[in-house]
């Protein structure tokens, strides 16, 4: 039966895994090895026996717990990567935060792509219809004319108009 009093990064330090400043992982005899493993999402981990069982423990954790100590386990903090590539476990590469601020690590266009497809499931109108709005009004159809056609709130008809929604269309 594996204890489960304390986190998997915890046991792994008792137990001499360490990671450098590096980022490369050390056994419990200090010497590098390889975390062959990896999570669903990509990052590096290693397995190791505890008590009859076995447990993983995720490289980018190990270092964070390595460099934060418990300020790791304090409500609504995650590991964050500031490069945002998983593999690079280094000192200066892990972080604690928010996740507003895991969230803003990532480039850019990720981000950008992530915001249109959760925006895209909310639409209520296809590129051809906000086309066609938009068309209407250039022709002298009023918001409330819009409102009525497309079944929408006047503010939506504003928006979509002035560009504030629906911006790629």
């Amino acid at each position: 039966m594996v204890d489960r009093s304390k986190r998997t990064e915890e046991l792994a330090y008792e137990k001499g895994y360490r990671v450098t400043e590096d980022g490369v992982l050390l056994g419990v005899h200090g010497k590098p090895i390889v975390a062959s493993n990896a999570s669903e999402d990509g990052r590096l981990q290693v397995t190791f026996r505890h008590e009859g069982g076995r447990i993983a423990v995720a490289v980018h954790i190990l270092q964070a717990y390595q460099k934060y100590g418990k300020e790791l386990y304090k409500q609504g903090i995650e590991v964050r990567h500031k490069d945002n590539r998983y593999l690079n476990n280094s000192w200066g590469n892990i972080l604690i935060g928010t996740k507003s601020q895991n969230e803003m690590d990532k480039d850019p266009e990720v981000r950008k792509a992530a915001a249109k497809k959760a925006a895209a499931v909310l639409r209520k109108l296809t590129d051809v219809q906000v086309d066609q709005l938009r068309n209407d009004r250039l022709e002298g159809a009023t918001y409330k004319e819009l409102a009525v056609k497309y079944r929408l709130a006047n503010s939506t008809i504003s928006y979509i108009v002035n560009r504030k929604t629906y911006i790629g269309a």
